[in-house]
């Protein structure tokens, strides 16, 4: 579901997407994730100020990381496990934030924050597919099985029935 509203206690919240898994588990994902001054980095024509874009980067990506923390959209969503999803379209945005700040990676995995660029967003959602799949094929497998002990148990009175109607037609024909 994209861009729902989520009434926290905090007020309103608004994820950008929400993956609805089997089980009605859900995953929380953010796309916000700042990029302007990586961009200006990849702009830039020296060194220096190249280096001190990213330095920038990476303040704006941990700030938005204690945000997203901050939320606490698990405790808003029950049925969510306790971290959220923070979508950063480059791969290379993160690995440059991460490689200026070494410790933000850690530290939001700490905050419960997970960073996924589009390879492991889409491994996300291709894992829920998969088990909605799974969630799909045993609930089939269960009402096949349902579907099975009940012919079994018709097709097992059915001789006591075409017994009285033998005996029935016997007397009949005396």
């Amino acid at each position: 579901a994209e861009q729902s509203t989520i009434q926290g206690e905090d007020g309103r919240l608004r994820p950008d997407l929400i993956v609805h898994l089997p089980g009605g588990k859900t995953v929380v994902a953010d796309a916000k994730a700042p990029l302007s001054a990586y961009l200006d980095a990849r702009d830039a024509r020296d060194e220096n100020t190249r280096r001190d874009f990213i330095l920038q980067h990476a303040k704006q990506v941990r700030k938005h990381v204690s945000e997203l923390s901050d939320k606490s959209y698990s405790d808003q969503l029950p049925s969510s496990p306790d971290f959220v999803v923070m979508y950063v379209p480059m791969e290379s945005a993160f690995a440059d934030a991460v490689q200026a700040d070494p410790s933000l990676l850690d530290d939001a995995v700490e905050g419960n924050v997970i960073p996924a660029g589009p390879m492991t967003l889409l491994s996300l959602l291709k894992g829920a597919a998969y088990g909605w799949r799974q969630e799909r094929i045993a609930q089939n497998a269960e009402q096949i099985s349902e579907l099975g002990r009940e012919l079994y148990n018709r097709i097992s009175v059915m001789p006591g029935h075409l017994g009285v109607v033998g005996e029935a037609l016997g007397r009949a024909t005396l």
